[in-house]
């Protein structure tokens, strides 16, 4: 990985017990021509992937690289923080995983955070095989004939809200969608059996 004309373009390593002392060398010497890097399911911890971002940055990261796979492995908070900054800082990626192994899962804050760095970086975000990018759920979620109109009922009062009013809360919408989807069920015909 380190001769100059390398042409290494994939490196693929799932399920090969890297872990973090092997994620730390990687990330001192990847190669700027990599396109794919696939370490899930290597057993690495957050400070693994601390090593992996820290590393490829401080030796330049790889200018190519597209696809990031790290999902699957005992990682957290911390080790998602370090990869949304690498998300960030890295022009070239489209696609990443970060999907942890059970039992540990990301808080609702880091798992936000990262979906808005994919989405203002331009990178779909994968979770075990599945995109979830906002696109892709926009586009290939249909909704249901009664969510569509209790969505569409819900967006009426805000519409015809005067612009100085103050926009509702959290509280007020949610009881608001509630009530609104009471009086849809009670709408609908019950079906005799």
């Amino acid at each position: 990985l380190q001769v100059s004309d390398c042409t290494l373009r994939s490196l693929l390593l799932r399920r090969t017990h890297v872990g973090d002392n092997g994620a730390a060398a990687l990330g001192a010497v990847l190669s700027s021509m990599l396109l794919e890097l696939d370490l899930g399911e290597c057993a690495i911890t957050d400070a693994g992937l601390r090593y992996l971002v820290r590393g490829s940055q401080l030796h330049g990261a790889p200018s190519c690289l597209s696809v990031l796979l790290l999902d699957g492995n005992a990682t957290g908070d911390a080790g998602t923080i370090e990869v949304i900054s690498f998300v960030e800082g890295n022009g070239s990626l489209s696609c990443l995983s970060v999907q942890p192994a059970l039992p540990r899962f990301l808080s609702q804050e880091v798992e936000a955070a990262l979906q808005v760095a994919c989405e203002l970086s331009g990178v779909l975000l994968e979770r075990k095989g599945r995109s979830w990018s906002l696109e892709t759920l926009t586009s290939k979620c249909q909704p249901h004939p009664v969510d569509a109109e209790v969505k569409a009922v819900t967006a009426l009062p805000r519409s015809l809200a005067s612009p100085a009013a103050a926009p509702p809360g959290p509280r007020a919408e949610r009881a608001e969608r509630a009530e609104l989807a009471e009086r849809g069920r009670k709408q609908m015909p019950v079906p005799d059996v």
